[in-house]
């Protein structure tokens, strides 16, 4: 019966979990989880919503490990890896004490631009995240790949990225290059 079936069950949780999170209800929403999780601890999207109601919920620790557990199950998925780079970037934004996620936020995101390089748009979340770990000159480099690869048409952006990667380039003085964009 379904009742006794586990991954049913830890779908139902996971739903559940995902309802009550979207609902401002995160304390309820982190029991289904955690339940979801250990009925199916191998499954990435459930490890994905607890690390969101782990962060809202401010258990910014639990909130990392479930992060790194949910890449660790697809390390070769390049959205999960930018997913992660995302997440680790929020936890950073949320307390000194998580340094380490913008350096795993890094490498995640090299990772992703090595298994998948025509996704221009991991180009330019690592250069912002150089320029919020203040490391300008990595972030030019990673600004000046998307610019090249869009430029010579290997890969196109939308006029919103465009634009946001073109601004980029003008702040760090590379207005020529920005001019290309356009």
């Amino acid at each position: 019966t379904l009742k006794e079936d586990a991954t049913w069950r830890a779908r139902l949780h996971h739903g559940v979990g995902r309802a009550a999170l979207q609902t401002g209800q995160a304390d309820t929403a982190l029991i289904s989880l955690r339940e979801a999780a250990q009925l199916e601890p191998l499954e990435p999207a459930i490890q994905q919503s607890l690390a969101a109601a782990c962060l809202e919920l401010e258990m910014y620790a639990d909130s990392l490990s479930a992060a790194r557990t949910a890449l660790q199950l697809t390390p070769s998925q390049p959205q999960l890896m930018q997913w992660f780079a995302q997440h680790a970037r929020h936890l950073y934004s949320a307390t000194d004490s998580q340094v380490n996620a913008l350096t795993e936020a890094a490498q995640a995101l090299t990772q992703a631009i090595q298994s998948d390089p025509s996704q221009i748009e991991l180009y330019i979340d690592l250069g912002q995240l150089y320029l919020e770990n203040e490391n300008p000159e990595s972030a030019l480099r990673a600004f000046s790949e998307a610019t090249d690869k869009t430029i010579h048409g290997k890969a196109s952006l939308s006029l919103p990225q465009l634009l946001l990667l073109a601004r980029h380039l003008r702040h760090l003085n590379e207005a020529e290059k920005a001019a290309l964009l356009l």
